[in-house]
């Protein structure tokens, strides 16, 4: 008897579309990658505040490293006059000294610790390291609360675009989403779509006649006003000094920052930058931040230089209370030359 032979059976009408829809989205994804890392890059240079790392970091890496590199937050950036620093260097030290300053807006001392393995990591590195301590940085209330640094990862994400090993390492080892952090740097999407959403709101917000995106890089014009003052003591009495508790993870990663600059043989010091009506204005707080600088200059054998209240009933050289402007950075700059030669630089 003949086998039958059954007739063979049509394939679905769409069974090879599935594949194809599949190539297609990964091509799409695929090709989204550069574009979406040209698009970060251009709101990073038209909108400085997005990309505070970003710039300065690319900045830093474009020129000769320097004699001295002063880190911190934003007001190592408004406060510092790095020219008024290194003319009081070189009357201090008898030659030139030249001076670079990295200031980022609402850092911790974990991200400070990561940009500072890349400040020393290689080959040429400065002579002298300034940690400038800012309180809020130390406050586990502040690092803790909405208003607080939040998540490092984009910070950490600007430090590392180009994949150096080292810096690789020391980010990941400071990451508190590691997972996260990696996923950025295989997907660059990931890491691109907020900047880009936040550079078209910026762009959204200077044609409605507002520029809030602007950032600032040298010591600005102008005079805290009184209701300004008044304002911000008690916009900071909420968040800044707000249940003021110091925080001992902050407290370490400084002082490993420290203690890994003096062992690459860099020269670390301390300074604190002034406030307008420090102490007064959180007594407790100041209270306590003063004594995370005492348990800090006792474990990392530093003796920081503290300007804290130098200028607390000078308004007329602050910008805010917590900035000052190009008159007060013309005072403090020679009061951080002179601290930077009392700890021995050479």
């Amino acid at each position: 008897m003949e086998p039958s032979i059954a007739p063979a059976t049509a394939p679905p009408a769409g069974g090879a579309r599935p594949p194809i829809v599949a190539v297609a989205l990964l091509l799409v994804t695929v090709l989204v990658q550069p574009l979406a890392v040209l698009a970060a890059d251009h709101y990073y240079s038209r909108w400085g505040s997005l990309g505070s790392v970003h710039n300065q970091w690319r900045a830093y890496r474009a020129t000769p490293v320097p004699d001295v590199v002063i880190i911190g937050d934003s007001r190592v950036r408004f406060d510092i006059d790095t020219d008024i620093v290194g003319a009081a260097l070189a009357a201090g030290l008898g030659h030139p000294a030249t001076v670079r300053a990295i200031g980022i807006d609402a850092v911790s001392p974990n991200v400070l610790a990561a940009i500072v393995a890349r400040l020393i990591g290689g080959p040429d590195r400065p002579q002298v390291l300034v940690l400038a301590l800012a309180e809020h940085e130390y406050n586990r209330s502040w690092e803790d609360s909405t208003v607080g640094p939040g998540d490092d990862t984009r910070y950490l994400w600007q430090l590392t675009e180009d994949l150096e090993p080292a810096g690789a390492r020391a980010a990941l080892q400071r990451s508190g989403a590691p997972g996260r952090l990696v996923a950025g740097w295989l997907v660059p999407l990931l890491r691109s779509y907020s900047v880009i959403i936040e550079g078209l709101r910026c762009d959204l917000t200077l044609l409605a006649g507002r520029d809030t995106c602007t950032d600032r890089t040298r010591p600005p014009d102008g005079v805290v006003s009184d209701a300004q003052r008044a304002e911000q003591i008690d916009l900071y009495g909420r968040t800044y000094f707000a249940a003021y508790e110091p925080s001992e993870q902050q407290l370490t990663a400084a002082i490993d920052v420290l203690r890994t600059v003096r062992a690459s043989g860099v020269l670390p010091v301390t300074i604190v930058l002034p406030v307008l009506g420090a102490p007064t204005i959180a007594p407790q707080a100041y209270e306590r931040f003063r004594a995370v600088i005492g348990a800090l200059d006792a474990r990392a054998e530093v003796t920081t230089s503290d300007l804290l209240d130098r200028f607390a009933e000078r308004p007329d050289l602050f910008t805010d209370l917590v900035h000052l402007n190009r008159s007060g950075a013309r005072l403090v700059g020679p009061l951080i030359g002179e601290a930077i030669v009392r700890a021995g630089a050479r």
